[in-house]
């Protein structure tokens, strides 16, 4: 069983609506997991919400791969004109996203 599968957790789902989807990494974004969160945003696309937000609190640090994740994961969004946010970022974080300057594509 892998054990990175539980770093990312679904917290509301509320898509009888179509309204959001709220999504959880439990652990830093890196090149071992970076598609379990691709993969959970292109799942959770197939039921049309209006926005998909990530709560990255627990999230210490990412490297490249998890930048990458991030960036992928706001372009499928675009593709399917669904609102992609981040939450709850923490300083570390946030200095990766501000330092490759993509740091306005988060509303940052």
């Amino acid at each position: 069983m892998n054990e990175n599968i539980s770093q990312l957790k679904l917290l509301d789902d509320d898509r009888k609506d179509g309204a959001s989807v709220s999504l959880r990494m439990d652990k830093d974004i890196n090149y071992e997991n970076a598609h379990e969160l691709i993969d959970a945003v292109k799942l959770s696309l197939l039921d049309s919400p209006r926005e998909i937000t990530l709560d990255v609190s627990s999230m210490d640090m990412m490297d490249s791969s998890g930048l990458k994740a991030l960036l992928q994961s706001r372009r499928l969004c675009d593709d399917a004109r669904v609102d992609f946010r981040l939450s709850s970022i923490l300083d570390s974080v946030a200095r990766v996203i501000y330092m490759s300057g993509f740091a306005p594509m988060f509303g940052m």
